[in-house]
């Protein structure tokens, strides 16, 4: 049996649940996930060198010999009891049981989605916004962000020709974003739009679910460190160096249109920005931004260069992240995603609950 990409991702999402100073079984995992334990071996040695792998043993409690040395300082570090013989954990100390986790309901998730994120709650941290109509209009600098909760029962042709009225009359904004939802029921809208000069971008996916699903222990590359640099004495160094990073990655900076610096300030207190960093510089950089007033947190401007990814960096952030939401009494985390990023979140059980697509325009 070869193992394909979702038995792939399901040994890992349980491996990343291990906590730390404890150990489950190749054979624990493959009863959970349906397979024997050569598999979860296979999966383990081909795929395991972003997760803790040490916290798979053996029945007996081993890891091959290559990975003794290795285990060993992992184990002394995270407090693991071992056997007398050093090699080997004591698995009636330490043992953690894997258990599937059920899925959530994705309904349930789509109408929270819907109640708590659509509308004001979008537009909490632009510098300006109004509405009209159904419409939520919002300004980040030199970019516009217009969406909406329900545009039923509406004349959309004629929300759009007020909303290119309104474009004209700042000149200031260089470009504007309709955002669209899949599960909305409007079928004409596309041709709306790009005959209005709105050009469709890549379909996203958004996620959603538990904060705590994602606050798990990554490893990370010898060298990588993950820290929150908003509240750091030098962050307006750093924060624009964030900003460059994710402006080499989007081809574009990830803050909306004006300095990250500024949209901190103005949070109060609601946007964190986080990075990954060796000793030469940043690697990856993102933001978790506290939605007031819902349950909900949002991970945006996720970017890591491309000689870094593949290495479990993304996750490590994305974890930081999400456990500092958690401490933040937050219970969802919210995400629009690409197929690059969407695996990582299914990995740690947010779900797709709906598309997303950016509609934008970009003045003459």
């Amino acid at each position: 049996m070869r193992a394909d990409d979702d038995y792939i991702e399901a040994v890992l999402s349980l491996v990343e649940r291990v906590p730390r100073g404890r150990v489950t079984t190749y054979g624990a995992i493959a009863d959970v996930v349906g397979s024997g334990p050569r598999l979860v071996g296979n999966v383990m040695a081909r795929h395991g060198g972003p997760v803790p792998w040490w916290r798979v043993v053996r029945a007996d409690g081993s890891l091959p010999p290559s990975h003794h040395d290795e285990a060993r300082a992992r184990y002394l570090e995270e407090g693991t009891p071992l056997r007398r013989s050093g090699v080997s954990v004591d698995l009636t100390a330490c043992f953690w049981q894997p258990r599937r986790v059920s899925g959530p309901d994705r309904a349930a998730l789509l109408a929270a989605y819907d109640a708590q994120l659509r509308g004001r709650a979008e537009v909490a941290g632009a510098s300006a916004w109004d509405t009209d109509g159904p419409l939520w209009r919002a300004l980040y600098g030199d970019r516009a962000l217009i969406s909406y909760e329900d545009l039923s029962g509406h004349d959309v042709a004629e929300l759009l020709t007020d909303t290119l009225a309104f474009l004209d009359d700042r000149p200031e904004v260089a470009s504007a974003e309709w955002k669209t939802r899949g599960h909305d029921d409007l079928p004409g809208l596309h041709d709306l739009l790009v005959d209005a000069g709105f050009e469709p971008e890549e379909v996203e996916t958004v996620m959603v679910g538990e904060a705590a699903a994602l606050a798990v222990d990554v490893s990370l590359p010898d060298g990588v460190v993950v820290r929150r640099i908003d509240d750091d004495p030098d962050r307006e160094r750093l924060l624009a160096q964030a900003s460059v990073l994710q402006a080499e990655v989007f081809g574009r900076d990830g803050a909306g249109g004006e300095s990250l610096l500024d949209r901190v300030e103005r949070s109060a207190g609601t946007m964190e920005v986080w990075v990954a960093a060796t000793e030469q510089g940043l690697v990856s950089a993102g933001r978790l931004e506290v939605v007031p007033g819902t349950d909900f947190a949002g991970l945006w401007g996720g970017a890591t260069l491309p000689g870094w990814r593949g290495r479990g960096i993304y996750r490590a952030l994305t974890a930081a992240r999400a456990a500092s939401a958690v401490e933040r009494g937050v219970r969802w985390l919210q995400s629009d995603c690409t197929e690059m990023s969407r695996p990582i979140l299914e990995r740690s059980g947010l779900v797709g609950v709906t598309t997303t697509t950016p509609y934008v325009w970009t003045r003459p």
